[in-house]
Order: C-alpha cells, then structure tokens, then sequence
C-alpha cells in the first residue's frame, strides 16, 4: 500500500527486489551493497589498530623527546655521550657494580643473576658538575633505603675506578670521564708528557676528546 512504500523510501529502500509486484510475497532478497564485506571490514579494522599503534608509538617518542630537552647534561651538553652507556665494575669478590648515567645503578651479584639497586638517577651536586647522585634504591634490610653519590674525576678514558660503602647502604663512586677534563688539566697533561730530553711539547697537538 501506499503507506508501505513510503516507509521503504523513508527508510531508504527496501532490501528485497519485488519485480511481480505482489507485495513482497515472492520478493527476492538483494544485498545492500553500501555495508562492507567481511573481506573489507577486517581489513578497515587492520588499518584502524594499525593507525592507533603509530599514534602511541609517536606519542611515546613526543614524550621522550620532550624529557630529552628538559635533562640536564651539563655546559654545552658535555656529559650527553654518557647517556645510554652503562659501566661495569668487578674488584673482585662477591659483588660486581654497574653505573648507567642519566639512568640507574646497580650491585650484582657473583652469580650474574641476582642484583639490587643502589638508587635511581637524581641529578647533578651543586658544585660545578663534579658529582652524580642516585637515589631511592633497593631498601636494606632493616635499614635505609640505598644510595650511591659518584665523584667525577679527570681521565683519558670512562671507567669507574672504585666503589665503598662508608655508611650502610650509602654507596660511593669514583668514575673517571674526560668530559669533567678542563685546560688546565689537559696542559698538565702535555706537561707530564714531554720528554726528558726537555724538547718542546705543543699542548695543541694533545687531543682533548671529551667522550
């Protein structure tokens, strides 16, 4: 009837074809080409995770880059070669360290499994870039919680050249970087390496790499 037809226009159009014009009584069913196949809506649903997947991968990097920006690397960024390097230390023993600056420490144990951490990255000290803080470590037992101040000291090469536990579970470091090297260190260099025969030695050609 005509109201019938007018509800199937509303609705825009019938889904069964009825060419006899019986009323619908022999009409035979025809798809609706407008909604996708199971083919198109898996591969519509791939893409949507897959866009979603790049978004959060690119927020991440956003994120990291901006914690990048606000890290203190010292003058001119002269501690950012330390970034991502970590550093081991084995005197011996039944313990073994590790230091990753910027990053976290750790003590380790002789069986290569084990560890704890002497604290997590906690900035530079106040004088003049020469001391690393890491803070809020693994808690002793029955005692504080760890952690481990690093003194910096001048050399050719990055390497930690000792540790000690002068309190309970407050760990010291000394760690050796030619990032902490001044001039004057570097022409006390060229001075203790000058020959006896007491030619000259020009401090320019001494290369000052500062990682």
């Amino acid at each position: 009837d005509a109201d019938a037809d007018a509800d199937a226009d509303a609705d825009g159009g019938s889904d069964y074809d009825d060419d006899d014009g019986d009323g619908g009584r022999g009409a035979r069913y025809v798809p609706d080409r407008s909604l996708p196949t199971d083919d198109e809506a898996e591969r519509l649903r791939k893409e949507h995770a897959d866009a979603n997947r790049e978004l959060r991968e690119l927020e991440k990097r956003k994120t990291e880059l901006e914690d990048l920006l606000e890290e203190d690397f010292g003058p001119q960024g002269k501690f950012f070669g330390l970034r991502g390097q970590c550093f081991d230390f084995k005197p011996g023993g039944e313990h073994s360290y590790e230091l990753c600056p910027f990053d976290k420490a750790k003590q380790k144990g002789s069986d290569g499994y084990s560890s704890v951490d002497l604290g997590k990255w906690d900035g530079f000290g106040e004088s003049g870039y020469k001391t690393m803080f890491f803070s809020k470590g693994t808690p002793c037992w029955n005692g504080p919680v760890r952690s481990l101040s690093v003194s910096l000291s001048c050399a050719a090469d990055n390497e930690i050249l000792s540790v000690d536990e002068p309190e309970v579970c407050k760990y010291q470091m000394v760690f050796a970087t030619p990032a902490v090297c001044t001039e004057e260190d570097v022409a006390a260099a060229a001075k203790a390496a000058q020959p006896n025969d007491g030619s000259d030695v020009d401090v320019d050609d001494i290369e000052h790499d500062e990682l």
